[in-house]
């Protein structure tokens, strides 16, 4: 793996250490990755500030790569 990644994560049930491993494994192959967590938030975000957050990173992770 090369480059940079992203991964939004959250599924009712589903063990986080899944994601924790994932995001650790790309961080060791030296993709550029951002790990996020949203305490309280299952598969889609409901909280407006945890929405526009996101929303923003992916927004500035886009610019970064496309300006």
């Amino acid at each position: 793996m090369g480059g940079a990644g992203r991964i939004r994560y959250g599924s009712p049930g589903r063990p986080i250490r899944a994601a924790c491993y994932l995001a650790a494994s790309m961080t060791r192959r030296g993709v550029d990755a951002r790990f996020l967590i949203y305490p309280d938030e299952g598969h889609g975000l409901e909280d407006p500030h945890n929405q526009r957050d996101l929303i923003d990173r992916a927004a500035a992770w886009i610019d970064a790569r496309c300006a």
